[in-house]
């Protein structure tokens, strides 16, 4: 069994020390600032809170890495065989309170397979000497999920962090190949294509910068976990009479590791009556 390498856990490892770090430390203290708290005076200390969660919706495309079984080539049912793809996707949050509140996703990710992989596996179930070409569809993948987030605003800088809960609907390619053996004979491999609906966890955050008015872009990082259920059938035969028909059932990994860029629209806050801020200055 291989997998295939991936650049999410240093990202991830950011991630959390983003979660850790106290803003000020974060984005730097001011020249001004006092050596201890207790020397400022009350407006002093509501000046270096962070700022108050805007509401937005947010358009992003980027990168799908395929994580684990997903990204495996091995004889076994639950290789993916998936390759680098894409994903697109629509977000958007809530602010509930000052800097908490709800977000939601509904994205897509896509993954082609890795054909040369696929065939040095796929020649153990072949008549020896077999040769031919293989046609496939992508991975394709739709989800919805909504959680709680933070959001934490620091002058013009916006980090956000998120943990959502939901569904996706997995589709399974179809792989079709088709050759000749040593003798001559046609021989055709097709694995039909399936589809499944399992829950998703999805973890991740994002870093923003207003670029115009309401509109800001963005950099985002999501882990996507979801295991659906596949039953799918592969038949394998020849002219020469050979044959081999099995129905798979097995939980296939569709994880991957989204790193993407976007820009998103922000227009209000929250409903707090206790905080009044003016909009954003640039």
């Amino acid at each position: 069994m291989r997998f295939q390498p991936s650049i999410a856990y240093p990202i991830l490892s950011l991630l959390l020390l983003l979660l850790v770090c106290p803003c000020n430390d974060l984005f730097g203290q001011r020249k001004d600032d006092p050596l201890s708290l207790f020397e400022e005076s009350g407006s002093g200390v509501q000046a270096r809170m962070v700022g108050v969660a805007r509401k937005h919706i947010s358009i992003y495309g980027g990168l799908s890495l395929p994580e684990g079984f997903y990204s495996a080539f091995m004889e076994d049912s639950p290789a993916g065989y998936a390759n680098t793809g894409y994903a697109v996707g629509i977000d958007g949050s809530f602010p509930m309170f000052r800097n908490l509140g709800v977000a939601f996703t509904a994205s897509h990710y896509a993954n082609s397979i890795r054909e040369e992989e696929y065939l040095t596996t796929l020649a153990h179930r072949l008549p020896t000497g077999t040769s031919g070409e293989l046609t496939t569809d992508p991975w394709r993948h739709y989800f919805l999920a909504a959680g709680p987030y933070i959001s934490l605003p620091e002058k013009k800088v916006t980090l956000e962090l998120r943990t959502l809960i939901g569904a996706t609907y997995a589709n399974a390619p179809e792989i079709s190949f088709e050759g000749q053996d040593a003798e001559n004979n046609t021989v055709i491999d097709r694995r039909e294509k399936a589809s499944a609906f399992a829950p998703t966890f999805v973890f991740g955050g994002s870093v923003s910068y207003p670029i115009w008015q309401s509109w800001a872009a963005f950099i985002k990082a999501d882990f996507i976990f979801a295991s659906p259920k596949l039953n799918t059938t592969h038949v394998t035969q020849s002219d020469a009479g050979f044959l081999i028909s099995s129905v798979e059932r097995y939980n296939q990994s569709v994880n991957v590791f989204v790193i993407g860029l976007g820009t998103r629209f922000e227009f209000g806050y929250s409903k707090d009556q206790y905080i009044k801020v003016p909009d954003r200055p640039f």
